[in-house]
């Protein structure tokens, strides 16, 4: 796409340095991506060509804009989901990072688009241009036989009990390998939600990971395993919590976990499991045995481990249609690395 100012086109491979560059110029000096390019590349690579758009100004050969996205699927229109958007400051042209996501949209003919963790000064620019706007549930699961918490917070007058349960007792099996996995799990009985993740966008996304160790649980009922979860462990000062990041599967599945999640919870003593989404129903969730997080309370449920910070935190997001649109914690960039070691 040409302008009267720019040429914005996709990146390639010959193209990281300068979007390093401008990321540790105009983003942040000791980003990720800035301290490891092998990880970028692990994050953006796309056969031969780099999931980052550029607005290259000619005249003065350099890059004014980028926008990074996320594939969930191979397919010829995925779904994405958009990351690190950045224009520079020496830029004239007011509507530049607008066209950047102007040519995704024609270049990729996307099915749909979203953007997790974005700014909540900024939704109301989010909902002029169209998308619908909303913010993640956040549900918790409390380890109610410890005495005291390190992580979480939870003030001595918010008694500890353990959530309920439905008459529903369903397995929570591990699948230790992507090879097991597919030939269990049904993945395209889901092309029809939004985001689709594929199979090669869970292979790369969590069992290549180059840094994280995912764990992924499938949830058994009878013989079949329509439904799965994907965790990830985190330490903190000798203190563990389980995050659940993603979920592909029939929501009412949930509703037969608990009494696996809280046998996971006391065999390897976590604090707690915690659990960011959108678009499964709180009923669900509710006779799930979780609870909603009130920030009316002073309960935390801390979301930042790398710093670590002991506060709450809101996640913000914005989508093109919500029909059948479901996000979690590991859309996007969210569960990404500021440090480069395994939790």
């Amino acid at each position: 796409m040409e302008t009267a100012t720019h040429n914005i086109r996709f990146a390639q491979y010959a193209d990281i340095e300068n979007i390093l560059e401008f990321i540790q110029k105009y983003w942040k000096s000791n980003h990720i991506f800035v301290k490891s390019p092998e990880f970028f590349k692990y994050q953006h690579s796309d056969h031969d060509r780099i999931n980052f758009v550029i607005a290259g100004n000619d005249k003065v050969e350099t890059i004014d804009a980028v926008l990074g996205f996320i594939k969930y699927s191979d397919e010829i229109h995925p779904d994405v989901c958009l990351a690190l958007w950045k224009v520079a400051k020496r830029n004239d042209n007011p509507v530049l990072g607008l066209q950047l996501l102007e040519f995704i949209k024609e270049a990729l003919q996307p099915r749909s688009i979203s953007c997790c963790d974005i700014n909540e000064g900024f939704l109301s620019v989010c909902k002029y241009l169209g998308y619908e706007t909303g913010k993640l549930k956040h549900y918790y699961l409390l380890n109610d036989q410890l005495e005291k918490y390190t992580i979480a917070k939870i003030p001595n007058q918010y008694p500890v009990r353990r959530g309920v349960n439905s008459k529903k007792n369903y397995l929570l099996i591990n699948i230790p390998s992507f090879h097991e996995l597919k030939t269990i799990f049904p993945f395209e009985r889901y092309n029809k939600r939004r985001p689709y993740k594929d199979e090669w966008y869970i292979k790369k996304r969590y069992f290549e990971h180059p840094v994280y160790n995912y764990l992924t649980y499938g949830i058994k009922k009878g013989e079949e395993i329509e439904s799965i979860l994907i965790m990830r462990e985190i330490v903190i000062n000798n203190s563990r919590i389980l995050r659940i990041v993603d979920f592909i599967g029939i929501d009412e599945d949930l509703l037969g976990i608990a009494n696996e999640l809280y046998r996971i919870i006391y065999k390897y003593h976590y604090e707690y499991i915690d659990f960011y989404l959108h678009g499964i129903d709180t009923k669900i969730l509710s006779n799930a045995g979780f609870v909603l997080k009130d920030i009316s309370k002073e309960i935390v449920i801390p979301n930042h481990f790398e710093p670590f910070e002991q506060k709450n935190c809101d996640i913000y997001f914005f989508a093109s249609q919500q029909n059948n649109f479901y996000m979690f914690k590991a859309d996007g960039d969210q569960d990404r690395p500021n440090v480069l070691m395994n939790n």
